[in-house]
C-alpha cells in the first residue's frame, strides 16, 4: 500500500473514504432521453470506481422537470420511479470500491427554455449573461416548494444507495443565483443583505439535513470565488462556509466561476495546475471540516504536494479521470510516467456543454466505450501502421496490446506529425504532455522505422495482414499570384523555425485555430501580426471557452483580426487584400498561409486492390482534430487485428 497522503483514509461525515482522491460531478450526456442511467453510463462511471477514485461523485440530477433541467439528457431525481435505475448505478460504483455520491441541482436562469420548453427561473429577472432569455423570477412559495425538492431528492439518493449527497450552490445554477449579488436583486426575506441572499441556500441545507437525518453524509459544491466584478468573492465565501457548517454541512467542495465566465472552471490549456487551490486553501484554515479542492490536478506531485501543504483534505480530478480512469492505480503503483495526462483541450466540454452531445476525449478513444467487449484478436497478425501523428501513434499502441505484430512507419525523423507543430504556440505545452504519453505508451514489440519515405511498394514488401494510413493530409493550396515566393511559409515552416520575426509585418492568411495560434506565437516573438480570413469570424473550428482565451492572447499580443477579406496577390512586401469590393494593400515581410488541410486518399486507393484491409484515419480521411485521429486511430486497430463472423480475417 503507497504510503502517500492521497492515499490515506479519510472521512465525510460518517462516510469513510479509501484514499483522497475525488472524482467531481461532470455531465456526460450518456443519460436516457427520459433521465435514466444507461448501461453507457454505468459502464463509465464502473470504469472509473475500477481505476482507484476514493469518491465518485455522480453527474448533477435535476431535481425539478422540466424546468430545472440542464444539458441535452441529464439524469433527474425529480420522481420515485428513477430510484431503481440509480441503484443499479450505485451498486456498480460501490462493488468496485469507491464510495459514491450524487449532485443533486436546479439550472435556474442556467436553462435553457428552447429546449425545457417553460420558461427559465430565478432569484430575479436577471442572467449571466445578455443574450440570455430573462428569466421569471420567483414566487415566495415557490421557492419553498423548490426547498422540499431538494430534500425529497436528498432522500431518493438515499434510499437508491448512495453514500452521500452534494448540493450544487456553484457554477451560476439556481442556489448560485442566490447566492451572487449580480443575480439576486430580490428585497423581500431571500435578497438584499449578504444574509437574505444566503437564506435559500441555508433553507435547503437545514431542509435537505432533516429529511435524511443527522448521520447521513452531505456535502457543498461553492464557487470560492465568483471571478466577476460586483459578484462574490472569497470573503464572503469564508463567512458563507460557516454558516454552511452551523446548517448541517459535512464537507465543502470548492470550486470557482459562474455561467458567465466559464473559462475560470472548464480552464483551457493555458492555466497551470492547481492555479484555484488557494481558495479551497482558505477556506480549509477557517472550518473544522474537510474540504475538497479541484480545478486542473493533472500530476501525481501536484496533488501530493496539495495535501501535504494541507491545503486541502481531499482533491479532486474532474477531466483527468475522464483522460484516464486508472490515474489513482497508476499513482498508488508509483507507475506516474504511464498515466496519460488531460491536456485541457475541453473537446469534452465542448461536447457536453455546446453540441448536446456525448462526452468524448482527445486522450482517452474509449470514453463512452467502457462497457464495449473487444473482439477475440487473430495472434501473430501483422499490422502496417504508416504515420505517427496521434491517429498513427494510437493505432499502433492498440495493435500492439492487442497481440499483433506492428511495424510503425514515419517518414520524419521524430514521431509524433502534426503534434510536433501544435505544441509550439504560446500556452500549448500540454500538447506535449500528450506527444510524450503516446510515445510511453508504445509497447516495446512495435517495430518503429523513421525517415522512411513510403511507397506503395515499401507496404507491401512488409507483407501486411492489415494497414492502417495514418499519413496525415494535404495542405490546400491557396490559387493566387505570388504564392511561391521565398517569404511564403508554410504554418510547419512558421512553428519550426528559429529565424526571429521581431520587427518584421507579418501576414497570416487563415483565421482557423491553426492560423490563430500561428499568429499568436509570431506576435510573442515580436512580430506585427494581421490575421486575414474570408468568413466572417474566426476560430469556428476551436472549441468556445479555448477560443475566447484564445482571442485575449490575440489582441494582448495587439494582433489585428480582418475578416470578411479575400486575398488577391501576395507581392514582394505587401498583401493585395479585397474587402466589400474595395482593394487595399497590407504590408506583409512574411506571409504564413494557414487555409487548412485536405483528405489524402491517393495511398489508400493504390492498395485497393490488394488483398489486406486498408484504414484509413485521421486527417488523411478528413483533417479535423486531435480526438477524431486518436479515436480512429484506436477504433482501426482493432478491426485490424479482429477476426470476422465467418471466421476470415479483418
Amino acid at each position: 500500500m503507497s504510503d502517500k497522503r492521497m492515499f490515506r483514509q479519510g472521512n465525510i461525515g460518517s462516510l469513510q473514504v479509501r484514499n483522497r482522491i475525488v472524482m467531481p460531478a461532470m455531465a456526460t450526456n450518456f443519460a436516457s432521453a427520459h433521465g435514466e442511467p444507461t448501461p453507457q453510463m454505468i459502464a463509465y462511471y464502473a470504469a472509473r470506481a475500477q481505476g482507484g477514485a476514493g469518491l465518485i461523485i455522480i453527474e448533477n440530477a435535476s431535481i425539478d422537470e422540466p424546468v430545472g433541467g440542464n444539458g441535452a439528457v441529464q439524469l433527474r431525481i425529480n420522481h420515485d420511479r428513477y430510484v431503481p435505475g440509480l441503484f443499479e448505478l450505485t451498486r456498480a460504483v460501490r462493488e468496485r470500491g469507491a464510495a459514491v455520491a450524487i449532485q443533486i441541482n436546479h439550472a435556474g436562469a442556467v436553462a435553457k427554455p428552447q429546449r425545457t420548453g417553460v420558461p427559465a427561473v430565478a432569484p430575479s429577472d436577471v442572467g449571466w449573461t445578455a443574450n440570455a432569455l430573462p428569466p421569471v423570477p420567483l414566487e415566495v412559495f415557490e421557492i419553498e416548494g423548490l426547498i422540499d425538492c431538494y430534500a425529497r431528492a436528498a432522500v431518493r439518493a438515499k434510499r437508491a444507495g448512495f453514500d452521500a449527497v452534494e448540493i450544487h450552490g456553484a457554477h451560476g445554477y439556481l442556489i448560485a443565483q442566490f447566492l451572487s449579488p449580480i443575480t439576486n436583486q430580490r428585497t423581500d426575506a431571500f435578497g438584499g443583505t449578504q444574509e437574505k441572499r444566503w437564506r435559500f441556500a441555508l433553507d435547503v441545507v437545514r431542509r435537505v439535513r432533516q429529511t435524511v437525518g443527522c448521520d447521513y453524509p452531505l456535502l457543498f459544491r461553492l464557487s470560492g470565488d465568483e471571478f466577476l466584478p460586483e459578484g462574490r468573492a472569497l470573503d464572503e465565501s469564508v463567512e458563507l462556509c460557516h454558516a454552511l457548517v452551523d446548517s448541517g454541512i459535512d464537507a465543502l467542495h470548492i470550486s470557482a466561476a459562474t455561467a458567465a465566465n466559464p473559462e475560470k472552471q472548464l480552464e483551457p490549456m493555458v492555466y497551470p495546475e492547481a492555479w484555484r487551490a488557494y481558495l479551497a486553501a482558505t477556506i480549509k484554515a477557517a472550518v473544522d471540516i474537510p474540504v475538497v479542492t479541484v480545478g486542473v490536478f493533472r500530476n501525481p506531485e501536484t496533488v501530493e504536494h496539495t495535501l501535504a501543504e494541507e491545503a486541502a483534505d481531499f482533491v479532486a480530478i474532474g477531466r483527468g479521470l475522464i483522460a484516464d480512469p486508472q490515474w489513482p492505480n497508476k499513482a498508488a503503483a508509483d507507475k506516474a510516467p504511464t498515466i496519460h495526462r488531460c491536456i485541457s483541450c475541453n473537446r469534452c466540454v465542448q461536447r457536453r456543454v455546446f453540441d448536446d452531445l456525448p462526452i468524448c476525449c482527445s486522450v482517452n478513444p474509449e470514453v463512452g466505450f467502457e462497457g464495449e467487449a473487444h473482439p477475440e484478436p487473430c495472434s501473430e497478425r501483422r499490422v502496417i501502421v504508416v504515420g505517427a501523428g496521434p491517429g498513427g501513434l494510437q493505432a499502433a499502441a492498440t495493435a500492439a496490446i492487442a497481440g499483433a505484430q506492428v511495424v510503425l512507419l514515419e517518414r520524419e525523423a521524430e514521431l509524433g506529425g502534426q503534434l510536433r507543430y501544435a505544441k509550439v504556440p504560446p500556452h500549448k505545452e500540454k500538447i506535449d504532455w500528450l506527444l510524450d504519453d503516446m510515445i510511453q505508451s508504445l509497447p516495446a514489440s512495435v517495430e518503429i522505422k523513421t525517415g522512411i519515405d513510403v511507397r506503395v511498394e515499401t507496404i507491401r514488401e512488409l507483407h501486411p495482414d492489415a494497414v492502417i494510413l495514418a499519413i496525415g493530409g494535404i495542405q490546400k493550396h491557396l490559387s493566387v499570384a505570388g504564392i511561391s515566393q521565398k517569404h511564403v511559409w508554410t504554418v510547419e515552416r512558421a512553428l519550426a523555425s528559429c529565424d526571429s520575426v521581431s520587427g518584421e509585418t507579418v501576414v497570416v492568411i487563415g483565421g482557423g485555430l491553426v492560423g490563430c495560434e500561428t499568429a499568436s506565437y509570431c506576435a510573442e516573438r515580436g512580430g506585427k501580426v494581421t490575421v486575414l480570413e474570408l468568413l466572417n469570424d474566426v476560430g469556428r473550428d476551436c472549441e468556445p471557452i479555448s477560443l475566447a482565451a484564445l482571442l485575449r492572447h490575440l489582441e494582448e499580443g495587439h494582433v489585428e483580426i480582418r475578416t470578411d477579406v479575400r486575398v488577391i496577390e501576395i507581392r514582394s512586401d505587401t498583401v493585395l487584400i479585397e474587402k466589400d469590393g474595395r482593394q487595399s494593400e497590407l504590408p506583409a515581410t512574411r506571409v504564413v498561409v494557414a487555409i487548412g488541410a485536405e483528405s489524402n486518399l491517393t495511398v489508400a486507393n493504390e492498395l485497393r486492390d490488394d488483398p489486406f484491409p486498408v484504414f484509413v484515419v485521421g486527417d488523411a480521411r478528413d483533417p479535423r482534430g486531435i480526438q477524431e485521429a486518436v479515436y480512429e486511430g484506436w477504433r482501426a486497430a482493432w478491426r485490424a487485428v479482429m477476426r470476422t463472423e465467418d471466421g476470415t480475417d479483418g
